[in-house]
């Protein structure tokens, strides 16, 4: 990123939502509006919107388990090798 641009430290966050294993969730009563909005334009405004994330059940359990973790990498680590990232 240049350095004349400033970063916005709330876009990963909230860009993640579209993915199946990061679940944003919403502040009481703003449901409607975490729903409705397409972007974030700085980290209060998500503040205001969000509460937290959680993690796709699933993938936390697989992170919880050493041996996954593990196995992960290894195919991580086999696939960039090969050029099948």
């Amino acid at each position: 990123m240049p350095p004349e641009r400033r970063g916005n430290l709330a876009l990963p966050f909230f860009h993640l939502r579209s993915s199946k294993f990061w679940h944003l969730i919403p502040r009481s009563g703003h449901e409607e509006s975490l729903a409705s909005v397409g972007s974030v334009n700085s980290l209060g405004q998500l503040q205001k919107l969000v509460i937290g994330a959680s993690l796709d059940e699933e993938l936390y359990g697989l992170l919880q388990d050493g041996e996954g973790r593990r196995g992960r990498l290894a195919q991580s680590r086999r696939a960039a090798e090969t050029g099948k990232v």
